[in-house]
């Protein structure tokens, strides 16, 4: 069969991504690697452009927004005035910021490094209604 080390090249693939966990630096790329990065690709701790940073917000917000459409259901289903959704909506704003703040920390339990916004979902949506119906809002936070 020939020498171990080219019938086995997941070896050296492993050994250097568990040589490289934590220390790949800010190119992404471990010491001695020949290989150069492609285009457009950036690592955890890279700063892209400007210009892809603010498109990349933006798409973030908009993507952000269509899931707001749970809690308008929940609350007008609930029966809230005008004033009280546009609360529940900004709360949910809130809710959403502070989530993606901290999953974009470079350090701690709940922290990714890496730009991870969360959003609602229509998991418990059908539980939601159901609660709204028999006992309102304060039944859905409970």
């Amino acid at each position: 069969m020939g020498d171990s080390k080219k019938a086995w090249p997941v070896g050296d693939i492993a050994r250097k991504a568990g040589s490289g966990l934590g220390g790949a630096g800010r190119t992404g790329l471990h010491e001695g690697d020949q290989q150069t990065r492609q285009p457009g690709l950036s690592g955890v701790e890279d700063q892209p452009p400007g210009a892809v940073r603010w498109f990349s917000a933006i798409q973030q917000v908009a993507i952000s927004s269509i899931y707001m459409i749970y809690p308008l259901i929940l609350a007008r289903e609930a029966g809230l005035q005008t004033g009280q959704i546009i609360n529940i909506l900004q709360l949910g704003c809130v809710a959403l910021a502070i989530g993606a703040l901290l999953q974009a920390l470079p350090r701690g339990r709940s922290a990714a490094g890496m730009l991870a916004p969360s959003c609602f979902t229509e998991l418990y949506l059908a539980s939601s209604l159901v609660a709204v119906k028999v006992g309102g809002m304060p039944l859905v936070w409970a």
